[in-house]
């Protein structure tokens, strides 16, 4: 469903909405409001990105985990991509994604999802870390016996 909603829908979407606001302003207005929202979504995606890469910057210097800023800054990127589509639909998505306060908003929504998702089984999670470990603290903390930890070492 969600590619038959990406690839079909929208741009039904985007074109009615396009004829829709060509007959009623003109089609030069259109085209005018469609690169500037554009520009404008140029211009706000690349700030609100670098706001992102800042923070996220900050927050791993100081060992604190990154989760929502690795979110916020994949939907800044989107929003982006979707402020630079023709199209008013795009244009109201990608705002929605690049403003902070709506921003979170898809974050929550997002973390939800996939929170879900892991506790479902839908998605599974595979981690590494770099504490070691002995043999025995793995296999006490090891929920899946089918796989095995190892450490390895380079020989030259």
């Amino acid at each position: 469903m969600g590619l038959l909603f990406i690839f079909i829908i929208v741009p039904v979407i985007e074109i009615f909405l396009l004829m829709k606001v060509g007959g009623s302003i003109g089609i030069m207005n259109t085209i005018g409001i469609i690169i500037g929202t554009g520009i404008l979504g140029a211009t706000l995606s690349r700030h609100q990105g670098r706001q992102v890469i800042g923070e996220l910057t900050r927050m791993i210097g100081e060992g604190r985990e990154p989760t929502q800023l690795l979110i916020e800054g994949v939907l800044v990127f989107v929003g982006g991509v979707l402020l630079l589509t023709p199209g008013f639909f795009t244009d109201g998505v990608g705002f929605l994604m690049i403003l902070p306060g709506t921003r979170r908003l898809f974050v929550s929504t997002a973390k939800s999802y996939f929170a879900s998702g892991v506790r479902s089984g839908r998605f599974k999670v595979y981690t590494q870390t770099t504490q070691s470990r002995n043999n025995r603290d793995y296999e006490a903390e090891n929920k899946n016996p089918g796989v095995i930890d190892v450490d390895g070492e380079r020989l030259e």
